[in-house]
């Protein structure tokens, strides 16, 4: 905001937005950010040597009650691929993970296991892995990989558990506790195979940056749902859209699959909305340079962006929650309202940019 002042409060054109936009920040509370801390840099254990081919579904179905997720699906996961799974909430995601995994099984179809393949599976509602009378440390070393204390400390340490905190017993803890103790244990002896469902949900800025690392240079295989675009953007070299029961595999990261979408988009103008949902462009027959916007208009756009923004945190904060997320239906509900959302903030994001 103060750029945005700096550069046209000296215009006519301008000069009134930017004195509208200096009495909404004299309205801000300044927030004084704490010194930069230094980045740890953590290296994680590697995993032992799969076969080319990790796991395999062949003609799998899975239903829950009259609820058909998949029929007939093929689908093949290959040594060292990084994938994230993408689509509409309620679309079966998560089931596929668990499918893969074999945290659920299949009603009928085959799920086949590559050579020598070890899977781990994640999930922020997975609590029941974890010794409610150990002490975080003690939890944190019982892998059965021998590692230093310094270093198991420094791993918790990076995923919020500083200095005397490793000394508290696990059944004290809050469920992101838990849930972050069960993503260090898991990165501290891994499987050569990782199935992530959210594992940046209760991380800050700077654990997300070192998980994040740590599965760049992860040598195994790993597949991961995530909400945090930034995560998946640089972590999956490979894309899997998940939409009606089928699967479509891109190779590439998160950007590369958006821009995809955009040109499926283009050439397909009468098709029902893709789950990536892009700003509308405007009509080529369209050469008219728009009204300029209000101040006024402006801030209320703004606002009304900020409050959707707030909107689709609750939303997926619901999805968290284990009388919700084991409800097929209340996941589609709430996934349908999440899409309307992010529609309505790329519209008036759009009206914004105009």
């Amino acid at each position: 905001m103060e750029e945005f002042i700096y550069r046209n409060r000296a215009r006519a054109s301008t000069a009134n937005r930017a004195q509208s936009m200096i009495k909404r920040l004299d309205k801000l509370e300044r927030i004084k950010l704490p010194e930069e801390t230094k980045t740890v840099k953590i290296k994680f254990p590697q995993p032992s040597r799969t076969g080319v081919r990790v796991l395999a579904l062949k003609n799998v179905f899975k239903a829950y009650g009259d609820v058909k997720v998949y029929q007939g699906l093929d689908f093949e996961l290959e040594r060292g691929w990084k994938m994230a799974f993408v689509g509409h909430n309620g679309a079966g995601k998560s089931t596929l993970l668990k499918v893969l995994g074999g945290i659920i099984p299949i009603d009928s179809g085959e799920r086949a296991i590559g050579f020598d393949v070890k899977v781990g599976y994640f999930s922020q509602h997975r609590e029941g892995q974890l010794d409610m009378n150990k002490t975080v440390l003690q939890e944190a070393q019982s892998t059965g990989r021998m590692s230093a204390d310094v270093f198991v400390r420094t791993v918790l340490g990076t995923f919020l558990f500083p200095g005397d905190t490793v000394h508290k017993r696990v059944e004290v803890l809050s469920g992101g506790e838990k849930s972050r103790l069960a993503l260090a244990k898991l990165l501290l002896d891994p499987p050569n195979v990782l199935l992530l469902d959210e594992p940046t949900t209760h991380l800050d800025m700077a654990s997300v940056d070192a998980l994040i690392e740590a599965l760049k240079e992860f040598e195994g295989t790993i597949c991961c749902i995530s909400h945090d675009l930034y995560f998946l953007n640089a972590v999956a070299d490979h894309v899997v859209h998940v939409d009606q029961g089928k699967i479509t595999v891109y190779p590439g990261n998160y950007e590369y699959f958006k821009r995809r979408q955009a040109q499926w988009h283009e050439e397909n103008p009468q098709a029902v909305d893709v789950p990536v949902v892009e700003a509308k462009k405007a009509d080529k027959g369209q050469s008219a340079a728009p009204a300029a916007m209000s101040p006024k208009k402006r801030a209320k756009l703004e606002d009304e962006v900020l409050a959707l923004h707030e909107k689709l945190e609750q939303l997926a904060a619901q999805l968290g929650e284990p009388a919700v997320y084991e409800d097929f239906k209340k996941v589609q509900a709430i996934g349908e309202e999440m899409e309307q959302v992010q529609a309505d903030i790329q519209r008036k994001e759009g009206e914004l940019s105009a």
